[in-house]
């Protein structure tokens, strides 16, 4: 096995995130999965070199179980570019750019159990969130397609074009997508039991948590509340100069968060790129920094992709920063209530992961 990526730190109860539970009355209950008590990072890999990988930290052991997916599937790889991973009661699915762009895995032992064909899409795969047990939403480059599971099938495309950004939730009976500028920024909704089109309405530029019932997104210096059931939204304008960033320049996870608690929101501050922690006290309507980005030798560091990831259990705020566009970050632990700032470890090696999200379990 490879030598540790990290530093050993002190052990953290975890629970789900929302990346591996649906909040709209898909049950969750977890089985006994072959790594537990720690989080997954899902890496984008280094385009041309390597694929996407998964690797596991278990507190417990101070120790990372690196390339888990190859290590469990002899011969087998990720697609390139990796961008989320979502669990199901007993199964993950791993989406990347590039084929294969679904991937479907056992939890109990991390096996493969099925996985789109290679020449099913000609798209690039972006997003992906579950309707049920059987049934998901892939978010593509060329449009958004309903997809079977168990074994992975891709069925209709629900929506063909090139405007979706690839921010995808269900809530309510419905799915939400986000759309890019040259539809306006504006949210497709569709009947979750049908996915029948029903409307277009607000803007946001990145999308979605969940606190208190209502779905929540961000449409730069406003942050957007959506009601699933109605299909009304009320923007909340931020202070002036304050914007929250999304990777406007290529598709990768939302880094908006809610606190579990579902008083708050969290979100990276800026344009082209992220920099400081804010929390939004939902009830005050008010926003203040929580964080300021490191300043390591006079350069101030920036998020990478998802930039921001929260564990539900104790609303730890877990940051991706860099200062060479991913090829070696740093991940920061910080207090969702204080700011404080807990623990610092380096995620890089010879490999370069370029990590894209954390996933709790």
């Amino acid at each position: 096995m490879k030598k540790l990526l990290l530093y050993a730190f002190a052990a953290f109860a975890i629970l789900s995130l929302g990346s591996c539970s649906d909040d709209d009355g898909y049950n969750y209950v977890p089985p006994t999965d072959k790594y537990t008590g720690g989080f997954y990072v899902l890496n984008e890999g280094s385009y041309g070199h390597t694929p996407a990988s998964v690797n596991y930290y278990n507190p417990a052991s101070g120790q990372w179980s690196l390339n888990i997916f190859q290590a469990n599937n002899p011969g087998e790889t990720l697609g390139n570019t990796g961008t989320m991973a979502v669990c199901g009661t007993d199964k993950m699915y791993l989406v990347s750019k590039g084929a294969p762009s679904l991937v479907e895995v056992g939890l109990a032992d991390f096996v493969k159990k099925s996985a789109l064909p290679e020449e099913a899409l000609s798209a690039q795969a972006y997003g992906f969130a579950l309707i049920d047990d059987a049934h998901g939403v892939l978010t593509t480059s060329e449009g958004a397609y309903s997809v079977a599971l168990d074994p992975i099938r891709l069925d209709r495309a629900f929506y063909e074009g090139r405007a979706l950004w690839g921010d995808v939730a269900v809530k309510g009976g419905h799915v939400f997508l986000t759309t890019s500028a040259n539809d306006g920024y504006v949210v497709k909704v569709y009947k979750a039991s049908t996915l029948e089109f029903v409307k277009d309405f607000s803007s946001v530029t990145t999308g979605f948590t969940e606190a208190g019932g209502m779905l929540w997104a961000a449409n730069k210096d406003k942050l957007v509340k959506i009601d699933p059931v109605t299909l009304t939204a009320e923007e909340f304008a931020l202070p002036e100069g304050i914007s929250v960033y999304y990777n406007q320049w290529t598709y990768t996870p939302s880094g908006l968060h809610a606190s579990k608690r579902g008083d708050a929101l969290y979100f990276v501050e800026g344009t082209s790129s992220g920099y400081d922690v804010y929390k939004y006290a939902i009830a005050a309507g008010t926003a203040s920094k929580l964080f300021s980005a490191p300043v390591v030798e006079g350069q101030k560091y920036s998020v990478y992709a998802s930039g921001l990831n929260i564990d539900p259990a104790t609303d730890d705020l877990y940051l991706f920063y860099t200062n060479d566009w991913g090829a070696h970050a740093t991940i920061y632990v910080v207090d969702g209530a204080s700011g404080e700032l807990k623990k610092t470890f380096p995620y890089t090696d010879a490999e370069y992961w370029f990590p894209s999200m954390l996933i709790f379990r």
